[in-house]
């Protein structure tokens, strides 16, 4: 536990100077009269959080509430506001022709970019946040900080939502102690959007938290959150992370995995066990923890991790949920693999990984209705990702085998994603089951260009091979010689693939 201790130590005082590097709010002009004045009158809307589990740190100093400034008094003005994506816009016209910045977080990509990379933004934030944020994060949680400038700048991002980049995020918690999102643009330039937090109900009954341009809300970085999808045109907003200079976020910074050298030999286990024993009421540690056991081949042990927690600490963690019925599958638990994932999907609706691993649970207990509902589900969530919709239609054709329908599930899987070997394959084989020959060599020959894979490779060669054959046979007039067959032959074939099936023949 010592040990433990003086990792976090040492990594929370590193984290300090990267953040001060990045974010150099500690020589920024501290706020004027007029601003603290303006800063008083602001109003702030309080959601208390009502759900298992606990934050990582702190949890006698910061209540777990969502605090959003109310629209009369924003934190931002609306010219303000629009300053700052003129100045991001600029930078990509210039820079990327238009083309924002993408990264991929969790089952979804989103597009946007850290704010110290664009020195127009980070000049305006950097400022924004010693002579504002700092003061309406003390604030908000007055008990927290002796003053303002306790605080640096964990790290800040501004994302541009759109349909195709804004379908939605993961469930998910912040780094750093605290966290902030500011809406940059009013709810007229977008359908959509707004922030769902775990364990809060507003009066309308949601727990979603939407915002107008200048708004802004903040919350301890622990509690469980996920960005709702854009539906219609383009949502902008910046999220942050803070720390407190001074004091040691010891769970997180153990939380934190390190890469081990044969200088420094690092032993993440070990941290994490502590961070589990130093803060047992927080599910994070536990599913980092069970998560190494796994990646040490210590399967049981990371089972006995993930049930305890489920049992004892937060019983609808979508985290652990997930990962333990994942475990049940491998071992051909279905029943028990599918109570996890309804769980699961109990945290998050549009967990589509979730859903796909329900089927998979309704599939090895024999339920094909189940199975083919979670599909469904899928193709019929706006939310999900085009790769999982045409997962989810292939398998929809399997389900199907032999029907009518079939075949377009197969296409419509490969409407999602063209260039997919494994519905390619299927809506080739389908063709050829109801001997539709020229649809079905020409779907072959097709899969044969979307895989690299041997095997795949020498398995569509040989169905080629057979349906080619089917189609010469079904043509009325046959070709009259030997030589004039082997030349129909490599004409409907491939003359290339002739070959290649030729080659592996002769191994």
């Amino acid at each position: 536990m010592e040990q433990a201790l003086a990792t976090a130590q040492k990594r929370h005082a590193q984290a300090v100077r990267q953040a001060l590097d990045n974010y150099q709010t500690d020589k920024a002009l501290p706020p004027s009269a007029r601003q603290l004045a303006e800063l008083d009158k602001i109003h702030l809307d309080r959601y208390t959080i009502d759900c298992p589990g606990a934050l990582p740190d702190f949890a006698t100093e910061l209540d777990r509430t969502v605090l959003v400034t109310s629209r009369s008094t924003p934190l931002l003005s609306v010219t303000e506001c629009s300053q700052v994506i003129q100045d991001a816009e600029a930078y990509f016209a210039e820079t990327d022709a238009g083309q924002w910045s993408t990264q991929q977080s969790g089952q979804y990509r989103v597009a946007g970019f850290w704010i110290r990379d664009i020195p127009a933004v980070n000049a305006w934030f950097v400022a924004t946040v010693k002579q504002r944020l700092f003061v309406l994060l003390k604030k908000a949680f007055p008990d927290f900080m002796e003053s303002p400038n306790d605080l640096c700048v964990d790290n800040a991002y501004l994302f541009k939502y759109t349909t195709e980049t804004g379908r939605r995020t993961d469930v998910h918690t912040d780094s750093g102690c605290l966290s902030f999102t500011i809406a940059l643009n009013g709810e007229e330039d977008y359908e959509g959007g707004g922030t769902w937090f775990e364990g809060i109900q507003k009066e309308d009954g949601s727990s979603i938290v939407e915002m107008n341009a200048g708004q802004i809300t903040v919350r301890p970085g622990g509690v469980k959150h996920c960005g709702h999808a854009v539906t219609k045109g383009t949502r902008y907003i910046i999220g942050g992370f803070c720390m407190h200079r001074n004091k040691v976020e010891t769970v997180r910074q153990l939380l934190t995995p390190t890469t081990s050298t044969a200088a420094a030999p690092i032993n993440n286990k070990a941290n994490l066990e502590a961070a589990v024993a130093l803060n047992p009421a927080c599910d994070a540690a536990y599913n980092l923890l069970a998560n190494d056991y796994l990646q040490a081949g210590e399967k049981v042990k990371a089972q006995q991790v993930f049930e305890y927690c489920l049992q004892h600490v937060h019983a609808k963690s979508g985290d652990i949920a997930y990962s333990l019925g994942s475990l049940y599958l491998e071992q051909d638990l279905h029943q028990k693999a599918k109570e996890c994932m309804e769980t699961c999907l109990q945290a998050d609706d549009c967990d589509m990984d979730a859903m796909m691993a329900l089927a998979q649970a309704c599939s090895g207990m024999g339920d094909a209705a189940g199975e083919e509902a979670c599909y469904q589900s899928v193709i019929q969530t706006d939310t999900a990702a085009p790769k999982v919709i045409a997962s989810a239609y292939c398998n929809l054709g399997v389900l199907h085998q032999g029907q009518p329908e079939e075949v377009e599930y197969y296409r419509k899987s490969l409407e999602c994603v063209p260039d997919n070997f494994e519905p390619q394959f299927s809506l080739a084989c389908a063709y050829a089951s109801q001997q539709q020959w020229p649809e079905a060599v020409q779907a072959f020959r097709t899969a044969i260009d979307l895989t690299a894979d041997k095997e795949n490779s020498v398995k569509a060669l040989q169905a080629l091979y057979k349906a080619s054959m089917n189609l010469i046979r079904s043509d009325s007039s046959q070709p009259a010689t030997r030589e004039a067959m082997m030349a129909r032959f490599h004409e409907v074939m491939g003359l290339d693939n002739y070959s290649r099936l030729a080659a592996v023949a002769s191994q």
